[in-house]
């Protein structure tokens, strides 16, 4: 798998700076984030949304608003 690492942020950074709104809209705490990506890992993972490298998780902050609504079976407005 090929990924652009200046585009890969870890989750407290992505959740806390680089998250749409709606990311803290529905997950109010980081805890509840991070419950989300590691229930839903194996799928937001094969998308491109994260990526591991080495024994942390990082987020790519261009796939993963796309995957994540995927997984929750939502579409954005426009």
């Amino acid at each position: 798998m090929s990924f652009d690492l200046s585009s890969l942020r870890r989750k407290g950074d992505y959740y806390t700076t680089e998250a749409p709104d709606w990311v803290r809209n529905i997950w109010k705490r980081p805890e509840g984030f991070d419950w989300f990506i590691k229930n839903n890992r194996t799928e937001l993972s094969e998308a491109g949304a994260i990526i591991r490298i080495g024994r942390d998780w990082f987020v790519d902050v261009d796939q993963f608003p796309a995957a994540a609504t995927k997984v929750m079976g939502v579409e954005l407005a426009a």
